[in-house]
């Protein structure tokens, strides 16, 4: 396996969002539907002012990606980077 040291993984922390989708239920019961908090790891791909770019696979013979998650900096908790 290629050594790629610029691609960091990471553990993220992060909360998400969440949504009530059924008729007649009862408000109070809505209303402390709570988000859920997330755990992902994956490699860093892009941590920029609006949004972190996690990759849970990636090739490193010709730098390809799949299962590739966007998260927004608000949601972001904390951001552990790993030891290769």
């Amino acid at each position: 396996m290629e050594d790629s040291p610029d691609l960091k993984p990471v553990f993220v922390i992060w909360e998400d969002a969440a949504s009530v989708d059924e008729w007649n239920n009862d408000m109070e019961d809505v209303l402390e539907t709570d988000c859920p908090i997330i755990y992902s790891c994956g490699f860093l791909l892009e941590h920029s002012d609006k949004r972190l770019v996690l990759a849970l696979n990636l090739d490193p013979a010709d730098g390809t990606s799949s299962c590739v998650m966007y998260i927004p900096n608000g949601m972001i908790k904390s951001v552990v980077y790993l030891d290769k």
